[in-house]
């Protein structure tokens, strides 16, 4: 997170420290989310941190993921404009990028994941091998997991993009550019 003091965006650590000083312990594997907003404080603290934790206080705070997913509320984070003080126009939701590249994470580790299931049935005996005169056949002989949940990711990314189009397509009105 960057944070401008007058307009000098460069201050990185500097100007973040003068609106959150805390330590926040992370594990592997879990997922954090803070939020930053000087408008408005969540209705909810964080019900794993001490009340008097600083990041229960302030500007920025830690929320659970479902304060954070409720009304969409991470999804159309947007940085607030302010020519006087913040000139900074470049700031856009990264969500959909961290949502594509989360796929492609997913799937990757899902391929690798079939290469050991296909090894084990083949280990087991519930692998047929191709025969010397045509090339393609061959293969389990049990209908694979984590085909199934290949092919589970590849409807819920569908659904994804659909929504995406959906957003962007009530966020221009109808009109074409054309």
């Amino acid at each position: 997170m960057r944070r401008p003091l007058l307009g000098l965006e460069g201050m990185n650590s500097f100007s973040l420290s003068l609106i959150a000083d805390a330590t926040l312990t992370v594990e592997p594997g879990r997922i954090y989310y803070l939020r930053y907003n000087e408008l408005s404080e969540p209705t909810q603290a964080h019900p794993e941190l001490d009340p008097e934790h600083p990041l229960t206080q302030g500007d920025l705070q830690l929320v659970t993921r479902d304060y954070a997913m409720q009304g969409q509320e991470i999804v159309s984070t947007r940085f607030l404009n302010s020519d006087l003080l913040a000139p900074n126009h470049a700031a856009v939701s990264i969500v959909e990028s961290n949502e594509d590249v989360d796929y492609e994470r997913r799937m990757a580790l899902l391929e690798d994941e079939r290469e050991l299931e296909m090894e084990r049935l083949e280990r087991e005996g519930q692998y047929e091998p191709a025969s010397w005169y045509w090339p393609f056949g061959g293969g389990p002989s049990v209908p694979l997991e984590t085909d199934r949940k290949i092919e589970q990711l590849e409807q819920e990314y569908a659904l994804l993009e659909l929504e995406r189009e959906r957003r962007e397509a009530e966020e221009s009105d109808g009109w074409w550019f054309f």
